[in-house]
């Protein structure tokens, strides 16, 4: 990995081994303070997350894998924009700008 990317990759999330929804249940509960340390920051981002999708694969006794319950709930908020009206494309963009800036520690 060149230098560049891993200036780019240098604050991304960083938790315990997550191998089931179960996992992610376990993580620590985070409210919305932040500080002056970027990786603190997005380890705790990261695991507010993890506590949604624990919570959504609850509402539908889900024990699929990770990623598949990360998809199913991404679905369904993308249902709920289109069910209020609203287009989902600048909201993802500005998601991924928001990740994105975040994880340079820009944010």
């Amino acid at each position: 990995m060149g230098a560049m990317k891993e200036a780019v990759l240098a604050y991304m999330a960083q938790l315990p081994s997550i191998d089931s929804v179960a996992d992610m249940a376990g993580l620590p509960e985070y409210r919305h303070t932040y500080g002056a340390n970027p990786q603190q920051d997005n380890n705790r981002r990261a695991s507010r997350a993890a506590k949604v999708v624990a919570r959504y694969a609850e509402l539908l006794d889900g024990e699929d894998a990770v990623e598949t319950m990360v998809a199913d709930m991404l679905t369904d908020v993308l249902h709920l924009l289109d069910g209020i009206g609203v287009d989902p494309e600048p909201i993802l963009y500005r998601a991924q700008h928001f990740h994105a800036e975040e994880v340079k520690g820009e944010w």
